[in-house]
């Protein structure tokens, strides 16, 4: 009995000791730009390894590498799995790494904690490893452009990496720039000669990107990483007695940095003041400034000059509700590089007067904070004159708004102009979308629907209930559409068609000119008892004719 007790104490007891979990460092006292090794070493085999958390204090070079043996003495057999990180400390102090777990044959193992001391001064013992060597031989720099800024001023940061070995495949890591809004530069990567640390070094420009604050207070600018191959002499020689490299993964480092954000004041903040921060001057354009009813022109805004630029408003216009305007279109010609970000921003207005008249045009403001001046400035162009004329084949009577859909538009030099599709054969003198032979064609069929919605309508009746002197009024007016399109006037062409169209439902609907929109239009023959699919025709046709008007001007 007291010898099978033995036996099972034995077994049990060399069970224990061969399920063995510890854990080595290569030094438990290093320099702060030291690398080291730590080592996890199971005397058996084992799964599901899980390491300690080192991102708190530690850099990790390299890891885990993982390595197994197995021997057998005296038949005997036993295992070894080891797993190794290089590490490099991130700031002065004494440590505790945790332990390190692993599952062995069911059951969960831990290594002990570990502690290691980091001081300020390096060790020199470490100088041959691979990893001190590529330690002394690389470093990651950045620097930024300013140290201080004001809330919205661009502020441009610039990584160098010096290196006096060969390196090669470099991999930044990604790096959220909280508390910024952020810019890349396209940087092209060329090797030089520079000194860091008043040593001769390689250097290259690997990363540069703009920053713009959008809090106040110190902001921490964190490290940047980047995984990359070094390759480390060693004392062996090949074949042919060349010296040899040994190809390592190594992580460098840059340094940590930050910015004093001050927040703009408040003192002097102009009402409109819109977080423009920089150096800007404004432009405002009118295309033409004295055109005919039912003609078009261009008012552009632009906002030029050194700041954020990509975060700014353009100033917004007010102008008279007879004045009819499309949605702007917004063009951006903006510049980042290694001076910031310049450029110019532009807000495009196409307006179309309805009805004749002198139009102002209110004045434009914009203000922003000079970081040069260190102050508010307002910008201000005075109100502008549109003076809108009628032309020879539109009365009063006649004026119309129009509210209907508006076609995408094209800025040609200071012309705009509907978007005309491209046709191969450009070079033919004779273009058939412009002749007399496919005007007619064109518009043949739209005179024909018209007619028709308006006998639909019961605009035209066949009794001859209609007034006579409207009747009149039409055929002179369909008379005045017949010369412009022998003339070849297509713009005005499809003008007097579409005043046409409006002459006969005002009178008809007994309506003004002014509530001549297309709501209430849609809304009057509704009322009226119309069928909606002819409402409908009615304004297709409308708005089918302005389209056709401007795409072939």
């Amino acid at each position: 009995m007291f010898r099978r007790i033995l036996i099972i104490s034995l077994l049990l007891f060399q069970f224990l000791m061969s399920q063995t979990f510890e854990v080595t460092l290569s030094d438990n006292v290093i320099g702060l730009n030291d690398s080291f090794e730590i080592t996890f070493v199971l005397n058996d085999k084992g799964s599901s390894f899980t390491p300690p958390s080192f991102s708190e204090d530690f850099y990790v070079l390299s890891g885990p590498s993982r390595s197994s043996s197995t021997r057998i003495i005296n038949g005997s057999m036993s295992q070894e799995s080891s797993y190794k990180y290089v590490l490099r400390p991130k700031k002065v102090g004494v440590f505790t790494i945790l332990p390190a777990n692993i599952k062995v044959k069911g059951k969960t193992i831990g290594t002990r904690p570990i502690t290691i001391q980091v001081n300020k001064a390096s060790k020199s013992k470490q100088s041959d490893t691979p990893y001190a060597i590529a330690s002394k031989k690389i470093h990651l720099d950045v620097r930024s452009n300013k140290t201080t800024c004001f809330i919205g001023e661009p502020i441009v940061l610039t990584y160098t990496i010096y290196f006096n070995l060969n390196i090669a495949n470099l991999n930044p890591k990604k790096i959220e720039y909280n508390g910024f809004w952020t810019e890349s530069i396209d940087v092209k990567t060329n090797t030089k000669q520079s000194r860091y640390n008043g040593q001769p070094y390689n250097s290259a420009v690997i990363k540069q990107i703009v920053l713009i604050p959008q809090t106040k207070g110190r902001q921490a600018i964190p490290p940047l990483d980047v995984d990359l191959v070094a390759s480390i002499p060693t004392d062996k020689r090949d074949f042919f007695g060349l010296p040899t490299t040994q190809n390592i993964d190594f992580n460098v480092v840059s340094n940590s940095i930050s910015i004093n954000v001050l927040d703009v004041p408040e003192s002097g903040k102009p009402k409109d003041f819109s977080g423009a921060v920089g150096q800007f001057d404004l432009d405002v354009i009118l295309s033409n400034d004295s055109i005919n009813v039912n003609e078009s022109t261009s008012l552009k805004i632009i906002v030029s000059g050194k700041g954020n630029l990509n975060l700014l408003t353009t100033p917004q216009i007010v102008l008279n509700n007879d004045l009819e305007v499309y949605d702007p279109k917004s063009q951006d010609l903006i510049r980042v590089n290694q001076k910031g970000i310049s450029g110019k921003k532009i807000e495009e207005y196409l307006i179309v007067p309805r009805f004749k008249g002198d139009y102002y045009i209110d004045p434009v403001e914009f203000s922003f904070f000079d970081t040069q001046k260190k102050q508010y400035v307002t910008l201000r162009v005075d109100e502008i004159n549109l003076n809108v004329s009628s032309s020879k084949f539109s009365s009063d009577d006649s004026s119309f708004q129009s509210n209907f859909q508006k076609e995408q538009i094209d800025v040609i030099n200071d012309d705009i102009k509907f978007i005309k599709t491209k046709y191969k054969n450009q070079n033919l003198k004779y273009k058939f979308h412009k002749s007399t032979l496919f005007i007619i064609l064109l518009i043949l069929p739209l005179v024909f629907v018209f007619f028709v919605i308006l006998i639909k309508l019961d605009i035209i009746t066949l009794d001859g209930l209609f007034p006579l002197d409207v009747i009149k009024e039409v055929s002179n007016k369909l008379e005045f559409s017949k010369t412009l399109l022998k003339e070849q006037k297509i713009g005005q062409f499809h003008t007097s068609l579409i005043e046409v169209l409006f002459y006969y439902l005002q009178n008809k609907l007994n309506m003004k000119k002014g509530e001549l929109t297309a709501d209430n239009i849609s809304q009057r023959l509704l009322s009226n008892g119309v069928d909606k699919s002819y409402v409908n025709e009615y304004l297709k046709l409308l708005d089918s004719l302005q389209s056709y008007k401007y795409s072939l001007s």
